[in-house]
């Protein structure tokens, strides 16, 4: 069994012109919970970002190729759990094709949500 680690070292991330970190140093390790915690504003969810690779500590930017939904009521109530993945599609305006719709159905079924596809969000937990 390998032993993942997530280590952070010197870390500088400012939002604007205030600093969120500034020689920040973290060391997460595979098998043991970890929890952020702080007030709103203190950059919880911009060091999970900087973590997951949407932004670039220089300009705390994302790419503008990926999709980033926080654990919030954000998603769209009067479409299903499979609509509201394949959203960015339709504000496009791209045709929603079958192998698409299968895409979608696939990273459902990677994150074990695959049965709440034609769900809405009000029957969902935060979690999922």
């Amino acid at each position: 069994m390998s032993i993942l680690n997530l280590n952070i070292k010197n870390l500088n991330l400012r939002y604007q012109k205030e600093w969120l970190f500034k020689d920040f140093n973290l060391n997460i390790t595979e098998n043991k919970w970890t929890s952020l915690l702080g007030a709103s504003g203190v950059g919880k969810s911009t060091l999970l970002k900087f973590i997951a690779g949407l932004i670039d500590p220089e300009n705390t930017k994302h790419s503008g190729k990926i999709v980033y939904m926080a654990q919030q009521d954000c998603l769209m109530p009067w479409y299903t759990v499979i609509d509201n993945i394949l959203v960015g599609y339709k504000l496009r305006g791209n045709k929603i094709d079958l192998a698409l719709k299968e895409k979608a159905h696939d990273l459902l079924n990677k994150v074990g949500l695959v049965n709440t596809a034609n769900s809405y969000p009000n029957t969902l937990s935060h979690g999922m």
